[in-house]
Order: structure tokens, then sequence, then C-alpha cells
């Protein structure tokens, strides 16, 4: 039942103690969201005519009680927020004059917030292109990339589909190769139906081996266990990743060196790796500007203005070790590198497209030819 505590104000002008009371409701509020627990609390007022207001008092110890509130004289009720779920609180309010005096403390009221609910759903987790991920059976596969270097973040969105919050969502990275792998923190702990939130994993290596972890994401989800996918990704030296993809292709022995062209197409193993050319075959395509994912560097001149524009366009292996040089000649034996300014444009996780333009004047330089230089350290 309902029971009633007092609290005493005592007034500045005469001798006497007069209560007010404070009223402890018989059953708490449901709790309004998980990121913390909503209770609230009403006292009778103060018939005192220079109360200024009361202070509301909380701890999870009888003898540790801080002030939580400050409400207005008008004012003979609040609710206590942000409360932790399944503790025991105590409550005390205290009146205050308009010249600062105090009440003593009321008796204590003291009361157990409720547990926090179970989701009764799964953990939904989506990659970057909105795939849905299916725990321990998906993997994520990172693109090769060099010691100590990193390719893209993967990124990926926890979801809610349920009908109640999600909360106590922990990533954490474990298995073998954890400290290869980084995850970025997540921006919230708690979602509510509906709401998301989204998470990166950066893998970056510094061992010649093939790496492997796995991402756990906890949560107050019903089936007690927490979303497994497992990571994995290569890390070697510039030339080490250059052989995997030899050997993939193919190519064994004196064919699989960087100088040959074992397809007598003129191209080199090097230059088809460079720039994501058919390893397994003749292939001697040139880039299609703008749209185009394969073949040689393409090269333009515009000459519709006083000073002409010469332009360089090429794939970029990321993360590969390689050195791509653009470099311009006037008579195809003295190459220099080519300045100007560039642009990059992201393809995938593995290439991206570069453009350098440089301006030349016809009168000074009637030609002018171009390369990419290709080294692998």
């Amino acid at each position: 039942g309902v029971r009633f505590l007092q609290i005493g104000t005592r007034h500045p002008r005469r001798r006497g103690f007069i209560c007010t009371t404070l009223l402890a409701l018989a059953t708490l509020m449901t709790p309004t969201t998980l990121r913390g627990q909503s209770v609230p609390d009403a006292w009778n007022p103060n018939p005192e005519t220079d109360i200024a207001g009361y202070t509301v008092y909380l701890g999870t110890s009888r003898d540790n009680l801080v002030p939580f509130q400050t409400v207005g004289k008008e004012t003979t009720s609040s609710v206590l927020r942000g409360l932790a779920p399944s503790t025991t609180y105590y409550c005390s309010v205290q009146a205050f004059s308009n010249t600062g005096m105090k009440s003593g403390m009321s008796a204590q009221l003291s009361f157990t917030t409720a547990a926090e609910p179970i989701y009764a759903g799964g953990i939904v987790l989506r990659n970057s292109n909105g795939a849905e991920m299916t725990s321990v059976t998906d993997e994520i596969s990172f693109t090769p990339v060099t010691l100590g270097d990193s390719g893209l973040p993967e990124t990926f969105t926890i979801h809610n589909p349920g009908s109640t919050a999600l909360s106590g969502l922990v990533v954490t990275l474990d298995g073998v190769d954890p400290s290869a792998f980084t995850v970025s923190p997540l921006a919230t702990a708690t979602l509510e139906p509906g709401e998301f939130t989204a998470f990166s994993i950066t893998f970056r290596p510094n061992v010649a081996k093939n790496h492997s972890a796995v991402l756990r994401i906890s949560s107050n989800a019903s089936n007690g266990s927490s979303f497994e996918l497992p990571l994995s990704g290569v890390g070697d030296t510039a030339a080490g990743l250059f052989n995997q993809w030899a050997s993939a292709g193919g190519l064994s022995g004196a064919n699989a060196a960087p100088g040959t062209t074992p397809f007598g197409d003129g191209v080199r193993n090097l230059v088809k790796y460079g720039f994501n050319m058919d390893v397994s075959g003749p292939d001697a395509r040139t880039l299609i500007s703008g749209i185009g994912s394969t073949g040689l560097p393409v090269f333009t001149l515009d000459r519709t203005g006083s000073q002409f524009l010469f332009s360089v366009e090429f794939l970029r292996r990321k993360s590969s070790g390689l050195t791509y040089t653009p470099k311009i000649s006037e008579d195809l034996r003295n190459f220099q590198v080519m300045t100007g300014t560039s642009s990059v444009e992201s393809i995938d996780e593995t290439w991206e497209r570069v453009i350098v333009r440089k301006s030349c004047n016809p009168a000074v330089t009637p030609k002018v030819y171009g390369t990419v230089e290709l080294s692998l350290p």
C-alpha cells in the first residue's frame, strides 16, 4: 500500500516545525527506455509561504544520498530518469526557503528498478552493399595488402527490426590474429526499434601470412549468444603479393617473373598486374577512359585552348606497394616526371582511377609523349 514519510521544514520567522508529507508510490513505473529506467516520485506540498522549492536526494546506499533534482515550490512530483536496471535506490526530499534555510531530510523511501527486458529478436548485420550477413556462415575477406599498410575499411550496419530495444551492444575481435584488424567504436550501445548504428573494420597486417580473426557482437538478444563473423586477409611484401597473383593465374618458373612476357603480347607481367589485365593469356587492351576497369594507360591531348592539355589516365592497385610514376618526353629518349594536376577516383576495394593533366605550350613543346613507369620494391 501507500506509505507516508515525514519531512520537516523549520520556519525562518518563528519556532516550530511544519511537516510535509513525502508520498511513496505503491508500484513503480515501467521503464520508458533501456538506456535507463524512469521512476516517478511525489510529495505533499509544504504549507509555509516562503518555501522556495524542494531538493530530491538519491543514492544506492542509505548513507550516501546526493542531490539528484531540484524543483520549484509549485512542483510536488518529479521523475527520476536514467536509473540503472535491477538496482535498489534510496530517496529523500528536503525543502528549502527563500532565505536559504533547509529542512531536515525526510525519512528515506527505497525502491528497486525493474530488470532490463530481453530482446526477443536477433542481431541484423548488413555490409556496405546492404546485404544481410549470416552469423558464422558468412566471412569477410579483405583485399591483400602490403605489410604495414591498410586497405579500405569495411563498413557494417547493425539494425534493430524488432519491437523492443536492442541494448548492451559490444563489438570485439578475437581468434588467431585479432591484432591485424581494427574495429571502430560503436556510436551507441542501444538501438530502439527501427534504429541502426554503423562501424568499420580495417585490416593492417605486420606479418607476412594469411590472417584470421572473429568479429563478435554481444547484446541482450534472447538466445544469449553473440553474432560471430569470421574475418580473413593476406598480408605480404609487395613482391610476395605479385608472386601470389602470378601463381593464381597459372604462371610458374621464368614465366612468372615480373619482367617476362609469357604470351608474346608485348606486355610484361608486372604491367598486367599493375593495370588489372589478364594474367592467364594475351592481353594488350587500352583502358577505356572514364569507365574502364582494365587496360593500359590512355593518353589524350586537348587542343581547344591556347595551351594544350596533355592527360594520362590509368588504373592503380591499392595497398600493393607498387610505385606508379607518370612521365613525359619530347623525343622518346629523355623522360621526366609529369607534373600538373591530378585526381583520384576509387573504383572498388582494390582499384582506383588516376588522371594527371599538364598544360603544354605548342609553340615551345610541339611534340609530347607519355608513359607510366611501374616499379616493384
